[in-house]
């Protein structure tokens, strides 16, 4: 694999917004997601998609109740790996209406507003509990 050339994707997003279960499901990892109101997620990690694709990472939930300090730092740990082909903001759909949807989308992409070229895209997660 052409690890130079190789697209990397960071997600972001809010605890319990699906970001694991997305790096469950796109590089076979085991035991990343967990059905909890607490970040799970601790630390950023790249990992290899399971054809070689791209390489993709995780993150801890922004919005952490606990050690806030620390996720912050493994979010910019992940930015800072290599060049960052492609961010996905992570939102979870059973926050109720619509608006709940489009409010979690722009609390991430306006961090972004003001830098140019930010190649952002949206996974909006857990529709099937959506009523």
């Amino acid at each position: 694999m052409a690890e130079q050339n190789t697209p990397y994707i960071v997600l972001l997003g809010g605890v319990g917004s699906g970001k694991s279960t997305i790096i469950e499901k796109v590089t076979g990892e085991v035991c990343r997601a967990a059905n909890v109101s607490l970040s799970d997620t601790r630390t950023s990690e790249p990992l290899w998609t399971l054809q070689g694709e791209f390489i993709i990472s995780d993150t801890p939930g922004s919005n952490a109740l606990r050690d806030k300090f620390e996720h912050n730092v493994w979010i910019a740990t992940a930015f800072n790996f290599r060049p960052v082909s492609k961010i996905f903001i992570v939102v979870k759909a059973d926050v109720g209406r619509i608006d709940g949807v489009i409010a979690g989308i722009c609390d991430y992409s306006d961090r972004f507003v003001d830098l140019p070229n930010v190649p952002l895209g949206v996974l909006i997660t857990h529709m099937d509990k959506i009523p």
